[in-house]
């Protein structure tokens, strides 16, 4: 029998290197554009507004303070069954509706957000008016935009004097009663498992230790490399200047 002393046990040890500034660069690089590549944007990880333009915003109609016509409803419809929701981001796949419309012209920033704005005394003396525009907003959402502004509508009449302070009407859909969508799952949800999956897969379990940097650091060589040959082989086929 043979007494290993403790020196010899830590020795006997591997001990896996912290971790680098370069490697949780890159591990944050690839997660920022995987989640870019699965369609993410940033600016649909807040919670949406109901009074202020959605998280889920994509494409638009011009709009003017008039209802949109029977036209620009059908194309906000299809708008909506293909990008979904500017609110809440659903697209409405196992909704009933009624005469088949799932999706509103929702008017952005809303009709009565607009008029409020446009009666301030400086826009009035300049002649400045809100620019509004049609996005898809589901039937679910515009209902519940609806009583938010109807709500808020009556605060405004009934808030007393003149010289009190007036609810700002932009700002009924917001805080609290925004709309969360955290919990609703989506493609770009995955970036996580991308940078995992790329850590731990084919690999040991020393390599996984450390956060296989090695295989990080590769994959930066490597797209060095490929961008240092893009731009070379630009350069050598752009027109020279005599």
């Amino acid at each position: 029998y043979e007494r290993r002393s403790p020196q010899n046990e830590n020795n006997s040890m591997s001990i896996s290197p912290p971790l680098t500034t370069a490697h949780l660069l890159r591990v944050c690089a690839l997660g920022l554009v995987t989640f870019k590549l699965v369609g993410g944007r940033f600016w649909a990880i807040s919670p949406s507004s109901y009074t202020n333009l959605g998280s889920f915003a994509r494409v638009s109609l011009p709009a003017t303070l008039k209802y949109g016509n029977t036209k620009e409803r059908a194309m906000i419809d299809k708008m909506g069954r293909t990008f979904g929701c500017h609110t809440c981001g659903s697209r409405m796949f196992f909704s009933r509706s009624r005469a088949g419309v799932k999706f509103h012209a929702d008017h952005m920033p809303p009709k009565a957000v607009a008029k409020q704005i446009n009666s301030r005394w400086y826009r009035r003396v300049l002649g400045w008016t809100v620019r509004q525009r049609f996005y898809p907003q589901c039937t679910t959402c515009s209902n519940t935009q609806g009583g938010m502004l109807s709500r808020a509508s009556n605060e405004l009449k009934n808030s007393g004097s003149f010289l009190s302070r007036k609810p700002k009407l932009a700002e009924a859909g917001g805080g609290k009663a925004a709309h969360f969508h955290g919990t609703r799952l989506r493609l770009h949800h995955s970036a996580g498992a991308v940078v995992a999956a790329v850590t731990i897969c084919d690999t040991d379990q020393e390599a996984v230790s450390n956060g296989n940097h090695r295989r990080f650091q590769k994959m930066q060589e490597t797209l060095e490399t490929w961008c240092f040959g893009a731009w070379c082989g630009m350069k050598e086929f752009s027109p020279k200047k005599n």
